[in-house]
């Protein structure tokens, strides 16, 4: 009999730790999709003017579910490629930074595999063509990401909400 009264306890804890760790698992599924959904939804617009023939004022506005940022680039002088390799093989993704005499900024802060050659081409075009006196360049991030990450917010929420009700009832009993 007293066997049994030291075993319960015990048990209560096994349950609680067990609901504890189901709920922390669906909590990395949840925390990784919004992780993709914003990555996801992130856009960035470069609009550039020509001042004078040599002076180029730009303003650069990042925009996602974290807010929007804006920033100003005067005079931009350049537009070159940031290379990223894979280590596992994956092949190499790019970045456009944006250089003025006193920084450097990233058009996106990811790296991407798609467009991003063609966005620091637009750019440098614009910067030698004196005649061109407007730019707009927007680039954004892959909405096929969204379909993975909805699926992990989905079934990390499904998960988490199962759950929640079982670590209450563990929690009552103690």
């Amino acid at each position: 009999m007293m066997e049994k009264a030291l075993d319960q306890p015990n048990q209560k804890n096994q349950n609680a730790h067990s609901a504890i760790l189901t709920v922390g698992f669906f909590l990395v599924f949840l925390l990784s999709g919004l992780h993709g959904i914003d990555v996801a939804l992130k856009r960035s617009t470069l609009t550039c003017d020509r001042q004078e023939s040599t002076q180029i004022e730009c303003k650069l506005v990042s925009s996602g579910i974290s807010g929007t940022e804006s920033t100003r680039l005067f005079p931009l002088i350049a537009a070159t490629l940031e290379t990223q390799t894979d280590s596992t093989g994956g092949g190499e993704t790019y970045r456009v930074m944006l250089t003025t005499p006193n920084q450097k900024k990233p058009l996106m802060e990811d790296f991407y595999s798609y467009n991003v050659v063609e966005k620091s081409q637009q750019i440098s075009a614009f910067i030698g063509n004196l005649s061109q006196k407007s730019l707009v360049v927007r680039q954004s991030a892959s909405w096929i990401i969204l379909i993975p990450s909805s699926f992990f917010v989905l079934l990390g929420g499904i998960g988490i909400i199962v759950t929640l009700p079982n670590l209450t009832a563990v929690r009552s009993r103690h």
